[in-house]
């Protein structure tokens, strides 16, 4: 038997909402939850963050060039590094991605 057939509801993908996490707020000021700007048009009318969020909508890709931008405009390697613990402290998606995408750059 296939691991997973259109019927079986047992891999079928959850939500990434729990009962702590009722409003758009609560999920812009949790990191492990904050994409940015990456949000959908869907995703941000299903959770509620309409006017909470610019209305241009950014990939992961965009935000991570944006990112690493502002890292090679600063030259003092510790004023990187408190760029990169704020950023993880607001977005922890976009902060691994930063990192899995220029590991050699950042590490």
């Amino acid at each position: 038997r296939p691991l997973s057939t259109e019927s079986d509801t047992r891999f079928r993908f959850l939500s990434p909402l729990n009962a702590r996490h009722s409003t758009g707020f609560d999920i812009l000021n949790d990191p492990l939850w904050n994409k940015g700007t990456a949000f959908t048009e869907a995703e941000r009318d299903r959770l509620g963050l309409r006017g909470l969020l610019p209305p241009r909508i950014q990939t992961i890709e965009e935000q991570t060039a944006r990112i690493i931008d502002r890292l090679r405009a600063v030259e003092d390697p510790l004023q990187q590094n408190l760029q990169l613990q704020d950023l993880q402290n607001r977005n922890e998606t976009l902060f691994h991605r930063v990192l899995v995408d220029h590991v050699e750059e950042v590490a």
